[in-house]
């Protein structure tokens, strides 16, 4: 039961903002919804199955920063930015302070694998992306062959916006 209230206490602040533009007159965003949603998930998941140290608690980032599809990129960065703000302000994960680390994938699959292989050699424990359903297969794969390599040392691949029928069960 710990366990469940502490990952109800990581997520009362996500509800309360999902509220807040409703009480508003305002609505959110399908985007901003489906973050917040994966972000929840994905916390609790990690919290039913880790323990956790003092340090940070490093989520990556990884989207367009740069080029053309940068603006979707940065605006999705700062509803990850604004999330973590919300729980480190009720006193973190498990007394972990979140940590978005931002990866620039230039809309390439290539460059997208090597920042998922940063990502994990900096320490992250959840690999974020969303712009681009066939980076999200590279993605995929590689956090696949590195979990089946790492056994203990898993990492949660989180893909909040990718559509394409074979990343969603949807066929």
């Amino acid at each position: 039961t710990a366990i469940y209230t502490l990952a109800l206490h990581a997520a009362l602040p996500i509800y309360e903002w999902f509220l807040t533009p409703f009480l508003r007159g305002t609505t959110m965003t399908k985007s901003s919804m489906r973050v917040a949603c994966g972000f929840i998930v994905a916390l609790a998941m990690l919290l039913s199955t880790s323990v956790y140290a003092a340090e940070t608690f490093k989520i990556a980032y990884i989207d367009p920063l740069s080029g053309p599809f940068a603006n979707v990129g940065q605006m999705g960065a700062r509803h990850f930015d604004m999330i973590a703000e919300l729980i480190n302000d009720s006193g973190g994960l498990n007394g972990q302070m979140i940590e978005i680390v931002k990866y620039d994938d230039q809309i390439n699959a290539k460059v997208a694998v090597e920042k998922v292989k940063q990502a994990i050699a900096d320490g992250a424990k959840i690999i974020s992306q969303g712009n681009s359903s066939g980076i999200a297969h590279a993605i995929s794969g590689t956090v696949l062959k590195y979990n089946t390599r790492n056994p203990g040392k898993e990492v949660l691949y989180l893909n909040y916006a990718a559509v394409d029928p074979a990343l969603t069960n949807e066929k």
